[in-house]
Formats: structure tokens, C-alpha cells, sequence
């Protein structure tokens, strides 16, 4: 079983290398949920929720920035 969760954890490691949005990130974390509830990757697991959770702050951050913006440029 340690193979498995091994190779499972690995595998989590490549696929967020190559998340490059929200969406992806929000993808990918679904994809490994059930995966989540063995204790040897639930801490990788949490590791890539909060990673998913800044671009989701990173990602609001920038949506609220160009509003800003926007609105600056119509007064």
C-alpha cells in the first residue's frame, strides 16, 4: 500500500506543477479527493488546498484591481 501512496503522491506533485489557473487547480484537487482520506497524503492534500486557495485570493485580488482601474478610466 505504501507504493501505491507513494506513487499517488508523486503523481499529486506532477499534476500541480502543471496547474497554471483556478480552474485547473479546482480540477485537480477534485480529481485527488478521494484520495485525500488516506493519512499518508491527506498533508499533501491540504498542502494543495491552500496553494489553490491563493490563486483564488491572488485571482480576486486582480478581478478587484481591474475594476478599480476600470472605474478610474470613467470618471
Amino acid at each position: 500500500m505504501k507504493d501505491i501512496e507513494a506513487i499517488l503522491g508523486n503523481l499529486m506533485v506532477s499534476v500541480f506543477e502543471q496547474v497554471e489557473n483556478l480552474e485547473e487547480g479546482v480540477h485537480a484537487l477534485q480529481a485527488f479527493y478521494h484520495y485525500s482520506k488516506r493519512d499518508a497524503l491527506q498533508p499533501l492534500y491540504e498542502q494543495k488546498i491552500a496553494a489553490v486557495s491563493y490563486l483564488t485570493y491572488f485571482f480576486y485580488v486582480c478581478m478587484l484591481s481591474h475594476v478599480r482601474l476600470f472605474s478610474w478610466n470613467l470618471v
